[in-house]
């Protein structure tokens, strides 16, 4: 599967190229505490620290939309394999 990554720009998810935005920084700043909490000090206490579920009550109150900013977020980080 190919993705269109400027096309999903377009359509106002984050963006991979590095320019500031609204978007990318509210999903910079929840990345960060994920991260922390699945590969920092805390993860050694914790089982499978680094699964991430993204949930609602709800239909349309955007998981997919959230789902795939934070692998979109997350993607380019390194050294982080486990």
């Amino acid at each position: 599967m190919e993705v269109n990554l400027t096309e999903l720009e377009e359509e106002g998810f984050v963006s991979l190229g590095g320019q500031r935005s609204v978007i990318n920084e509210e999903y910079r700043a929840i990345k960060r505490k994920l991260i922390a909490n699945a590969f920092g000090p805390l993860s050694k206490t914790l089982k499978n620290s680094n699964i991430i579920m993204v949930s609602s009550s709800k239909p349309n109150e955007g998981k997919t939309f959230t789902a795939i900013n934070l692998a979109l977020s997350i993607a380019p980080e390194q050294n982080k394999t486990e």
